[in-house]
């Protein structure tokens, strides 16, 4: 393989192996999960750590719109991530904010905060639901999300950060073609789809990784309920 290749290749990922560069929707059904996998990512990145207890992340800054939680519940879930752990001067790394503006208007205080922590490079969506503005019809709704999607594609690649929105699914579509699984209510303007999907009545779960209709082989994951951490399970 041409060298050039190799090395656009690797310059696609932000934690090799795990999060692509770019906009990426991790989708999932309740309780999966979700947050605390966006946790432990945000974590890492910002102390330079490894995501998932295996894939070293690069060290930056991280803006986590936790918008279903309070700062309570935040704290709740940091102590349990921390547990045994000291808590590190690289957190100043990790802003959290639990109320955002919806829309065009909420990308515009991202910009903003971009702009005052130049280190940010990774922003942390949770919901998805809660900044995409509301509509009255299916119709307005999907065009309303067509141009959220596309603005927060457009932030991405001009301010060369990544971007993860977590997303609950009612019914994933299987493609029998790629082998992969993609939500089905809403539109493909994403980057990369992460889907984590529960094992039958198990505690572990499979994470499949999709890039533009590529599927990459699924990952076994496991979340460990006393510690709340996720791991590569063997």
């Amino acid at each position: 393989m041409d060298i050039s290749i190799q090395s656009n290749i690797a310059s696609n990922w932000f934690i090799p192996g795990l999060i692509k560069k770019g906009v990426t929707l991790l989708s999932g059904s309740p309780y999966t999960g979700k947050s605390f996998f966006c946790l432990d990512i945000a974590l890492a990145v910002a102390t330079g750590g490894n995501a998932i207890n295996a894939f070293p992340s690069p060290k930056a800054g991280v803006l986590y719109l936790a918008l279903t939680d309070n700062e309570q519940r935040i704290k709740n879930r940091l102590t349990k991530l921390l547990k045994n752990e000291t808590a590190s001067d690289d957190l100043q790394n990790l802003y959290f904010a639990t109320e955002w503006e919806r829309g065009i208007t909420g990308l515009k205080f991202i910009r903003k905060h971009i702009k005052e922590h130049p280190n940010c490079k990774l922003i942390i969506i949770d919901l998805f639901a809660y900044l995409r503005t509301k509509a009255n019809t299916p119709k307005k709704f999907y065009t309303n999300n067509c141009m959220l999607l596309n603005s927060i594609k457009q932030l991405s690649n001009e301010l060369n950060i990544s971007i993860i929105l977590t997303h609950h699914y009612e019914d994933p579509i299987f493609d029998k073609n790629t082998k992969s699984f993609t939500p089905n209510d809403l539109p493909c303007l994403i980057d990369t789809t992460l889907l984590i999907r529960r094992n039958g009545q198990k505690k572990d779960n499979t994470l499949y990784m999709t890039e533009h209709g590529i599927s990459a082989s699924p990952k076994p994951l496991l979340l460990k309920f006393a510690s709340c951490k996720w791991h590569v399970s063997s």
